[in-house]
């Protein structure tokens, strides 16, 4: 829109402002975001020029990813459609510049949110997170585990993963295990449909010992993670889930497996927690992010990062049996368990216990929205699904080690080191901070 205007103070030689009509400033937007904009020029007369001589540029700040040129618009269209979003915080510019002109006489920027999910509302005050009341003893019968697992390459590390988990009882002590494999050929006319996994045509999972009693479902697509959890979550029938991918085996002899899996089964279904996870505490395996942590812990409260720095806060009692931080922050609970809230936890998909109401409650519908199919952006990202709703998560010893050995390290782990004053995090630190300079 164009529009004469009054109300303004203009430059010497400046004849148009641009301003951003939506979305507001600070505000929660989709993937898909729309920004609109008017024009203001200071003499009507001079419109039509405006509209022939400028055009509207479109330039991302973010910590999520380099500085971003987006392209240009006509004046005309009002509107910059930018579609797949990453999740997180970005600083968005419109330019008025003049085509074929170096120069920029008027921009406007607008801090947005991306999310999968809006929110109902945007409270006026962050959530304040209490603990929970003790609860009385818990003797309920421990439920049921369904063991859901995620398949896609079935290599190797597949193999290994499986055969960990036969050796160390775990399969054995479930009352089911499902198997989700990404890229299935078999067509079903129940997407539900469960097939042994010695009857599946697919080398992936048949070769595997018929004693293992697995249960496959599946997609013809690449679902990506959120697909297939919410698949092996609607089709678990126990209440309590215990997730794995492929190249997560059990470093627990059967013994302690069995017992440290109790103990988060407990955990959750007497509600003291609401995720327990159970990456191995000393041996995690690699490649494993929060070691760029190490002697840095005090840090990670109050820095910034691409990976939401204070929601590695739990995962420090990988390398700390007694971590620096008060006990708001991370605190002794059931079953010998170190607990937190999920703000200073973060969503992971490593191995995890956590009730499928739970699950379907507050996982799935951000995971069907999620384009990238991966989960843990668009919870961590989006502080009004994740951080404001006060979950519990607990580490205890943990069971699972990382160990894909189909894949080189290198192609494993997407992280970039904040701590690198000439790699990219700090770059874009510099590129935000010249945004708020303007």
């Amino acid at each position: 829109m164009l529009a004469a205007a009054i109300c303004c103070s203009w430059n010497a030689g400046e004849a148009a402002k641009i301003r951003i009509d939506a979305p507001s400033n600070g505000s929660y937007v989709l993937p898909s975001v729309n920004v609109a904009f008017g024009i203001v020029v200071a003499d009507a007369k001079e419109a039509e020029q405006v509209l022939r001589e400028r055009q509207v540029c479109v330039e991302i700040v973010s910590l999520y990813f380099d500085r971003r040129r987006v392209g240009c618009v006509s004046v005309e269209s009002n509107t910059v459609n930018m579609n797949r979003m990453p999740y997180g915080e970005h600083r968005i510019h419109l330019c008025l510049a003049e085509k074929n002109v170096v120069d920029v006489p008027s921009c406007a920027r607008v801090f947005v949110r991306v999310t999968p999910l809006l929110p109902a509302f945007t409270p006026a005050t962050k959530a304040q997170c209490s603990p929970r009341a003790p609860r009385a003893e818990c003797t309920a019968t421990l439920p049921s585990v369904s063991v859901c697992v995620l398949v896609h390459r079935g290599g190797d590390a597949f193999a290994k993963a499986a055969a960990s988990w036969h050796e160390s009882g775990l399969l054995r002590g479930a009352s089911e295990t499902l198997v989700f494999l990404q890229e299935w050929p078999l067509d079903l006319d129940d997407e539900m449909a469960r097939v042994r996994h010695t009857d599946v045509a697919d080398a992936r999972i048949s070769r595997l010992p018929e004693a293992y009693g697995m249960n496959v479902i599946g997609s013809r697509e690449q679902l990506g993670i959120s697909g297939a959890l919410e698949r092996l979550v609607r089709a678990a029938r126990s209440d309590i889930i215990l997730f794995l991918e492929e190249d997560f085996g059990a470093y627990s002899d059967a013994e302690m497996a069995a017992e440290r899996l109790q103990a988060a089964v407990r955990a959750v279904a007497c509600g003291d927690v609401d995720v327990v996870k159970l990456r191995h505490r000393k041996r995690p395996g690699l490649p494993f992010y929060p070691y760029v942590w190490r002697g840095r812990e005090a840090s990670m409260l109050s820095i910034d990062t691409p990976y939401v720095s204070n929601h590695s806060a739990l995962e420090v009692v990988h390398w700390m049996d007694e971590p620096p931080f008060p006990r708001e922050v991370l605190w002794k609970c059931a079953e010998s368990l170190t607990c937190a809230f999920s703000t200073h936890a973060g969503w992971s998909n490593n191995p995890f216990v956590a009730r499928r109401q739970f699950l379907r409650e507050h996982v799935l519908p951000a995971a069907s929205a999620d384009w990238t199919t991966t989960i843990e952006g668009a919870l961590n990202l989006s502080p009004h699904l994740w951080d404001d709703k006060c979950f519990v998560l607990a580490q205890g010893e943990g069971i699972f080690t990382h160990a894909d050995t189909d894949r080189g390290i290198v192609d494993q782990s997407p992280y970039e080191n904040p701590w690198d004053a000439n790699g990219a995090v700090a770059r874009r630190r510099r590129s935000i901070d010249d945004w708020a300079a303007q």
